[in-house]
Formats: C-alpha cells, structure tokens, sequence
C-alpha cells in the first residue's frame, strides 16, 4: 500500500467510550442525528495548527448510540478490507496481556465481539486506533468543515486528518476513539521549529543563557565562531513510545566544524533541566560529522562545508531516563514536554574560502523528526539561518601630486594592537590560480532548452574565481587543442533505428553520446527506458517531435566566441592568522611579475588596523616614522532580518573605513570591501648647481648686508 504522506494526521473518534485524553463535550441534538464539530483556530498562526488540511471522519462500528454507550451491529460503513481486521489483530504484539502472554483479541469472531474486548482493555485503545490505519483511504469517510457541526450516522469514529496536499513534513496527531453522539473534537499537534544563532566571543557560550548571538557575526579568516541550536519540541509528544529527533545542520564551504560544546534541555525559563551526551555504551545522542572538520589542522583551515547532525534515536526516552534520575527543583513533568527544547552548542572556524560581503557564509538547519505517532514515518522542519561575514580591505599606492599614477614596488605589514602588544598578520597570497592559452576573459556561457517556453535559456557562469581588480571572471574550463580535435573528430549523427521519430513510432535504445577527454573521442552508450508491457520492446519517451519542430526553427544559440585579452593579475592576499613576531609578517607587495598590483587584503574583521610601510617604491624615500604607518579603522554592521516568507534577508547593513583621524567614509557593502589609498611623494631640495650650491653665497651676503647696515649706525652716532 503506498505510504501514507507524513503530513498532519489527527484520528479521532468522538464522544468517549474509552478516555484518551481529546476535548469532547456532548451537545444537545436530536439523538437520530449526532454530529461532529471541528474545533481549529479561526485564524492561521494562531496556533501551531495550519489551515489548508482535509479531515475526515469514518464509522468504525456501526450500531445505536444511547449516553456515551453503544450497541454495535457491525463494521461501519466507512471501512476497507474489513474481512482482514480480526486476523490483524490476533497477529499484533500490541494485544497481548497476562502471564502467560495471550492476545486478547483471540477469541472474537465478529466486529461486535471485538467492540467488547475493546471496552474491557481501554488501555489498548492508542494500538487499535493504529490499527486501523491500513482500513481507511482518503477518498472515502465523511468530510468535515471548520468549526462547523457535520451530521453523521450513529456509531464509534475515527476522525483523521489528511494533512494539506503535496507535504510530506507535517506533524501527525495521534489515532483517538470515540463514540459518536454529538461531540466537539480539537486537533492536538505542532511541528518543531529550529533557531540558528551564531557568535564570534571569545568562549563558548553556557548551557543556560538564553540564545545568545544573533543571526550574523562580522569576523575574520581563521577565527572560531560558536553557533547555537535551539529545537522546540511537538505538542503532541506525549502520544509517541519512541520520539526520534535529529538537529541536520548544513555548513557552508567557508566554515570547518571543530566540535560539540554542549547539548542539554532548557524548560520555558532557559534553566537547564538535563544534559545529555554522546559518551558509553547507551549514548543519548550520536554526532555524525562533516567530512572536513579541524581534527589533525593546526592553523588557518583550507576546507570546510558539509553536513553536521546531532541524532537522538529516542530524544523522549533519554529525557525520562535523566530526569528520574536528577530531577530539577521546581520541575513538576518527569518526561519531554512541549514547553521544553533542545540546545545545542557548536564551534566552528572560518576558513579560507570563506567570501566577503554578500550574504555571507550562510549555514541553515533543519529539525528532523518523529511526526507520526502510528507509524515509524518522520517529518522536515522549515529551515533557520545563520550567516557569517568577513571583509577585505583593498589598498592603491599612488604619487601624492597625481593620484593616477601608481606605484609598483612598495612594501607593507599589516599590524593591529598597542605598542608593544603588536600583532602582525600572515596572510597568503593568492598567485596559483590557471589561465588558459588563449587568455580568455568572458562568462562561460550555458544553454538549455526551455521546454515550457518553447526556447534556449542563457546563462552565465558567474561563479568563477574573481582574478582581476575589476571582478572579471577567468573562463579556464577552455582548451585549444582539445576543441581542435573535436572539431577534426565530429560528434555521431544518431541515424537509421536509433534517429529521433515521433513518439507513436519510437521502439529503440536512445543513443548517447559523450566526449571522453581522456582518450580523446566521442563514446557511444545507449540508454535504458521505460518497457513496453505489451511487447517487452523498449520505448524512449523523452523525445517529442513538436518541440524538435521548434527547436529546429528556433536554432541553439551558438557558442560565445573566445574573447581574447590581458590577464591583470592582483595583490590578493588572504588572512590566515597573526604574530607577535614583526619578522615573522607578511610582506605585502604592490608589485607582481614586474608589475603594479593593488593590495587586496582578504578575511578582515571590523577592528583598528596599521599598515606600516616598509619599502618605499622606487625613486621615492620611506617616511620616518610615525609617518610610514597609516592607520585605517573598519566598523561594520550586519542584518539576518526575516522577509514576507519567513527566509532569512542576510546583508551587510554598514560598511565604512576611517583613515587617522579622517571623517568616516562608506565601503561597499554589496562585496564587503573598504578601500583607501596611501600616497608617497618624491619631492627632493636638490642644489640648482654643481659643487656646493647657491646657498652659501646667499647666507655670506646676508652677512655682509646686515655688517654694513652696524657700521653705518655706529659712524652716525660718532660724527654726532
């Protein structure tokens, strides 16, 4: 039988024979017509339950209904395959009770007899409701409205809820009976809801604080981050013997998990009620990690990405076994409630594909989980997100007296901190990557056929290595000599059986053909499709001879021609961590391969930086200190804000860089970069001659001036 869609399931059967714990409540109504009133909430999100879902009610035992009792004649009316029913029961596990062990459905031949064990073991009501899952189907039962009273024939029902169309990740409520005279029923159930949160302090955050981080935090390359995980748990958890629950917790390329901090249950005011591990022979949970994790790296990580999971096999039964064995003061449930969530603590480091700018390096999680309490099915929770940004500081040397004039050959460290604390970045620079032979300069270019639309789709490849300072992509997926042997080695044309006819008259082995690049030719493999039943002959049905008419008058758009040009390369240089050593610094140079380069200073967080110079270009002198150093201070903000849907909008909200004690200018907050420019001047005072100069003579007929001015004041004064 095709399984059952894991969406919200509620079975319900109205007004209690058996106590299983669904608000019910007799009204007055003729006794020939009970109905069944739906009880949901008015407006979407009002609670955990969604609108949208088809509920059903379906007669179980037919019979007449006098109070809360009933007088069964039969099987209801709404049941499939009952003839299966008695022997189904005999067979379960579920049914058996006594020393020695008997089912207690041994002895029942018909639907009345089995109402009778039923109502002497009402314990076992939650295991019949299951039961009967296989004997309902969706087209069948009497459908029923909002808050609104639907009559119903007398007699002991199942109400289900089918759950919206097309979702698999619903919760399911669990089976519940009753017996039906007029009765209000209300669907118990939730899905869990995760919350992702990340910070970049300098130790992991505790157990109980209460979601610490935000959904952003501006960092660096090689810095750990601690991100937290905060699960809420079903409401309908009590109707589950085994509660599985799995945090799926996907990281992006630029972050490398490093490991587990804590895992541990709050209750609604964040205080810790139990902590769990993943240690001994029973472990409460099982930690399967990513396949770079920073086990054996020392320094800066190059790898990362890949997917982290925290899985409870039975989250339920951990919590009741911790719990009874320390119960925390003022906790009065000894099991997993719903006013209770899980709280996961890990740390992880930004590597060194992490980006700039952007939204970030993005990591989401996902809450797996037991949503049918009748089956082993499992449910996917939306998804939250959290990102992490770095930064680049882009850097040009130019003259002071023409700032378009740049100058290769100068040489920098990169410095944060107070005299005598200075620490001095090591950063590596990024000069490995490839260019093909023909210096291609273009986004490679994709077309695909649109076979809603009827044409070519077109799109670009911009996902390339950015290698120039203007962000033009490098194509380096091209080579000559290889499309040269294409083009003296065409690909087959598929003709005779295997060309393309109009479906009615397909019958053949779809023939495919690829270009091996190893031994350098096209290889020819035929597909297999779907058979024919009637002739056992294979039929392609992928071919269809309306869109080859469309397409042939409507011809793939050729190949972008290459576009030849130069390769600029760059300074970049990306962070992957600090010293105390000056020694031990980097060098960043404007100058690569005899060539002017702009410093593009990769993996930066918001702080206070020193650019200290240490090489003048050539034909200019370095300034003395203090005034070879340019001190640029970075402030950035950050923004995780949700939209209309509920996705997360991750952006750098401010961006700016202040030199010195300059006014703060604005970065690009688009990419994730600030920029500034640090001038040198080769204005020298020279002699305007030879030998010693003019300056002298300038200076003896000062003198000489200022004697004879004394001399003329004395002679006055003596002749007077």
């Amino acid at each position: 039988m095709r399984k059952l869609r894991k969406v919200l399931s509620l079975i319900i059967v109205a007004a209690m024979v058996l106590s299983m714990g669904i608000i019910a409540g007799a009204t007055s109504a003729p006794a020939t017509q009970p109905t069944i009133t739906l009880k949901l909430p008015e407006t979407p999100g009002q609670t955990d339950q969604e609108d949208g879902h088809t509920y059903k009610a379906y007669q179980v035992f037919a019979g007449s209904v006098e109070g809360k009792t009933i007088s069964v004649t039969g099987w209801g009316k709404d049941l499939i395959n009952t003839g299966s029913i008695i022997s189904e029961l005999k067979a379960n596990d579920a049914f058996k009770a006594g020393d020695p062990a008997k089912n207690v459905f041994d002895d029942c031949t018909d639907a009345a007899s089995v109402a009778k064990v039923l109502s002497q073991n009402p314990t076992m009501a939650v295991d019949f409701a299951k039961a009967l899952n296989s004997h309902v189907a969706r087209n069948s039962g009497t459908e029923l409205t909002k808050n609104t009273a639907v009559t119903v024939d007398p007699g002991y029902y199942l109400i289900k809820d089918w759950g919206p169309t097309g979702s698999d990740d619903d919760f399911i409520s669990a089976n519940i009976l009753e017996v039906v005279k007029n009765v209000e029923v209300e669907p118990k159930g939730s899905k869990p809801i995760p919350d992702k949160r990340v910070t970049s302090q300098e130790t992991a955050p505790a157990p109980q604080v209460e979601e610490p981080g935000s959904k952003t935090a501006v960092t660096e390359i090689g810095k750990k981050v601690y991100y937290t995980l905060k699960g809420t748990i079903s409401k309908n958890v009590d109707s589950f013997g085994t509660y599985f629950y799995e945090f799926e917790d996907h990281m992006s390329g630029g972050i490398t998990f490093n490991q587990i901090e804590s895992v541990v249950l709050h209750n609604a005011d964040h205080n810790v009620q139990a902590t769990y591990t993943a240690e001994g022979a029973n472990p409460d949970y099982v930690v399967t990690k990513p396949d770079n994790t920073m086990e054996g790296v020392t320094g800066t990580p190059a790898n990362g990405g890949g997917t982290l999971k925290i899985t409870f096999a039975n989250l339920k039964g951990s919590t009741e076994t911790l719990l009874a064995a320390n119960m925390p003061n003022g906790r009065t449930a000894t099991t997993l409630t719903v006013n209770d969530h899980v709280y996961v603590v890990y740390s992880a480091y930004v590597n060194k594909n992490a980006i700039q700018g952007g939204i970030g390096n993005d990591n989401d999680v996902v809450i797996n989980y037991s949503n049918n309490p009748n089956t082993n099915d499992k449910g996917k929770s939306e998804p939250s997100e959290a990102s992490v940004f770095t930064l680049e500081l882009d850097v040009d040397k130019v003259n002071a007296k023409n700032n378009d004039v740049t100058l290769k050959g100068a040489e920098f460290v990169l410095r944060r901190g107070t005299e005598g604390s200075y620490q001095y970045a090591i950063m590596e620079r990024v000069t490995d990557w490839k260019k093909d032979g023909d210096d291609q300069l273009y986004y490679p270019k994709t077309f695909t056929w649109n076979a809603t639309d009827k044409k070519w789709d077109v799109t670009e490849d911009k996902n390339s290595e950015v290698k120039t300072a203007d962000a033009t992509i490098v194509d380096t997926d091209y080579d000559a000599e290889e499309q040269s042997v294409k083009d003296a080695n065409p690909r087959p044309t598929v003709t005779g059986a295997n060309a393309k006819v109009p479906k009615s008259q397909q019958m053949y082995y779809p023939t495919t053909t690829t270009w091996n690049t190893t031994t350098k030719k096209w290889e020819t493999t035929s597909a297999v499709t779907l058979t024919s039943a009637a002739t056992g002959t294979l039929v392609d049905t992928g071919y269809d001879a309306e869109d080859a008419e469309i397409k042939t008058a409507n011809p793939k758009p050729a190949a972008p021609a290459n576009k030849p040009g130069p390769i600029v390369r760059t300074g970049d240089y990306i962070l992957t961590g600090w010293t105390g050593t000056k020694a031990e610094a980097t060098t960043l140079s404007t100058e690569l391969d005899g060539e002017y380069v702009k410093l593009m200073l990769k993996g930066l967080e918001a702080a206070t930086y020193a650019l200290e110079e240490t090489k003048a270009p050539a034909g200019y002198d370095l300034p003395a200190a203090p005034n070879n150093v340019t001190t640029v201070t970075i402030a950035a903000t950050a923004d995780g804000s949700t939209d209309q849907s509920g996705a997360n909008q991750f952006k750098l909200n401010s961006l700016t860089i202040k030199v010195g004690q300059g006014e703060a200018k604005s970065g690009d907050t688009v990419n994730g970069i600030v920029a500034t420019t640090i001038e040198n001047s080769n204005d020298l005072t020279l002699p305007s001659t030879g030998g010693i100069g003019t300056y002298i003579f300038y200076a003896l007929g000062g003198i000489l001036v200022l004697g004879a001015a004394i001399m003329l004041v004395v002679r006055k004064r003596v002749n007077a």
